[in-house]
C-alpha cells in the first residue's frame, strides 16, 4: 500500500514539476506525508482509544475521525486535483477535460489495485465510493456545461461516462448492501450518460426530443430493473426515482408549446398510458392523477380552437362534452381501486369549471355572455348530478 501511495503521489509531483509549479509540488509532498502517517500503525494505535463510562452519555459517531474513515485524506486529495486542473489552464473547457483525464487516471489506479491487492476491503470500498460520488457529480457537471456553456461533447466525455458506469456495476454487484442514495446518484448518472451518448451521435437533436427519448429509456429501465441483478436491493427507490423523472419530463413537454415546440406533445400519450398502467399494477395515485392531467391537456391541445371561437355551441361542446363523456362512462364499469372514479369526477368538474372562467374572462362574447353563463351553470349542474347519481344509485 505504501508503494502505491508513493507511486501515485510521485506521478502527481512529476506533473507539477513539468508545470514549474513549486506550490503544487509541496502540496503533493504534504499529502503524501499525511497519507503515510494516516495508514501507519505508529501514528494511530489502539492505545488512543479512551472510554468515559462514568458520564453515561454516548456521543454520536460522525465518522470524520481519521481513525475510523478515510474521508479526510480523500477530500484533501480531490481538492488538490481540482487545484491542479485549475492551475494548468484557466479555460473552462480545457480545465474540464483535464479534470476528466485525472479522474480516469484514478480509475486506472483502482483497476491496478484490484489486480495487485486484496480489494475486498473497507479501504477499497470507501475510496471507490468516494471516487464514484465525485464522478457522478462530474457527469452532472457535464450536463450543466453542455446546457449553459454550449460545450461540445467529445470522445473523452463518452469514455469517462462508460468507465464510471462500468466501475459502478462492479461496485454495486459486489457491495449489494451499499447506501441507497449512492445508487440513486448512479441511476441519475446512468440516464445523463445515455443522453450524452445520444447527443454525441446526433449533435443536432432538440432538447425536447432528448427529453422524450429519455422518458422512453426511463420506462424501459422501470420495467426491466427487476431482471437486473444489482437492482435487487434498490428496486423500490429506483422505481420511485424513475417515476418521478417521467412525471417531470411530462410537465416539461406539456410546457413545450409555450416555446412553439408543438410537435413534442405527441410523446405524452405514451407517458399517459404508461402512468395508467403503473396505477393498475401498483395503485399509484400520483401517476394516475398525472395521467389524467395529460389526457385533459391533450384534449385541450387538440380542440382549443373551439374554445377561442365566440360561438356558443362550439365553446359549450369543448367545455362540457369531454367531461360528461368521462363521468358518464364510469356508469358502465367498476373502479379498480377505491378512489379511481372520484379523481376522474373531480378532474372533469375542475376542467369544465376552469374552462368556463377562462371563457368569461378572455373570450369576447358581446351580448351572448349571459346566455353562455346560464348554459354553463346548467351544464355544471349536470356534471354534479351525474357524479351524485353514480355513487348513490349505481
Amino acid at each position: 500500500m505504501y508503494l502505491l501511495l508513493i507511486g501515485v503521489h510521485a506521478i502527481f509531483f512529476y506533473i507539477a514539476h513539468l508545470l514549474w509549479s513549486v506550490l503544487m509540488q509541496w502540496a503533493f509532498l504534504i499529502l503524501l506525508v499525511f497519507f503515510i502517517l494516516y495508514f501507519s500503525p505508529l501514528f494511530f494505535t489502539n492505545s488512543d482509544k479512551k472510554k468515559n463510562d462514568s458520564i453515561g452519555v454516548t456521543l454520536p459517531d460522525l465518522n470524520i475521525s481519521p481513525k475510523k474513515t478515510i474521508l479526510i485524506p480523500l477530500v484533501l486529495t480531490y481538492i488538490g486535483i481540482y487545484i491542479l486542473a485549475f492551475t494548468v489552464t484557466r479555460d473552462i473547457g480545457a480545465n474540464f477535460n483535464l479534470h476528466l483525464y485525472i479522474l480516469l487516471f484514478i480509475f486506472l489506479v483502482f483497476a491496478g489495485y484490484i489486480f495487485a491487492f486484496n480489494w475486498d476491503t473497507v479501504f477499497f470500498r470507501d475510496a471507490l465510493r468516494f471516487h464514484l460520488i465525485c464522478s457522478y457529480i462530474t457527469i452532472f457537471a457535464q450536463l450543466v456545461y453542455f446546457l449553459i456553456f454550449s460545450g461540445d461533447i467529445t470522445s473523452i466525455h463518452l469514455i469517462f461516462s462508460i468507465v464510471t458506469l462500468g466501475f459502478s456495476y462492479l461496485f454495486f454487484t459486489y457491495f449489494s448492501d451499499e447506501w441507497v442514495h449512492i445508487f440513486l446518484a448512479f441511476l441519475i448518472s446512468l440516464m445523463i450518460s445515455l443522453d450524452t451518448i445520444l447527443v454525441y451521435f446526433y449533435p443536432s437533436i432538440d432538447i425536447f426530443t432528448l427529453l422524450g427519448i429519455t422518458g422512453f429509456i426511463a420506462i424501459i429501465v422501470f420495467e426491466y430493473a427487476p431482471k437486473i441483478h444489482f437492482f435487487n436491493q434498490f428496486i423500490v427507490p429506483s422505481r420511485v426515482l424513475i417515476l418521478s423523472m417521467i412525471l417531470w419530463i411530462s410537465l416539461v413537454l406539456m410546457a413545450s408549446p409555450m416555446f412553439s415546440y408543438f410537435q413534442f406533445v405527441w410523446f405524452l400519450p405514451f407517458f399517459s398510458a404508461f402512468l395508467y398502467w403503473v396505477h393498475i399494477r401498483y395503485c399509484n395515485y400520483i401517476g394516475y392523477s398525472m395521467a389524467t392531467v395529460l389526457v385533459f391537456f391533450l384534449y385541450t391541445y387538440l380542440f382549443s380552437p373551439l374554445l377561442l371561437s365566440p360561438d356558443l355551441i362550439s365553446s359549450l361542446l369543448f367545455i362540457f362534452f369531454f367531461s360528461i363523456c368521462i363521468i358518464g362512462n364510469t356508469y358502465f364499469w367498476e373502479e379498480r381501486y377505491p378512489y379511481d372514479f372520484s379523481l376522474l369526477h373531480y378532474w372533469s368538474i375542475a376542467f369544465s369549471g376552469f374552462a368556463v372562467l377562462y371563457s368569461l374572462i378572455f373570450v369576447a362574447w358581446a351580448s351572448t355572455m349571459t346566455m353562455f353563463l346560464a348554459c354553463s351553470l346548467f351544464l355544471m349542474a349536470v356534471l354534479f348530478l351525474l357524479s351524485y347519481f353514480r355513487y348513490q344509485y349505481r
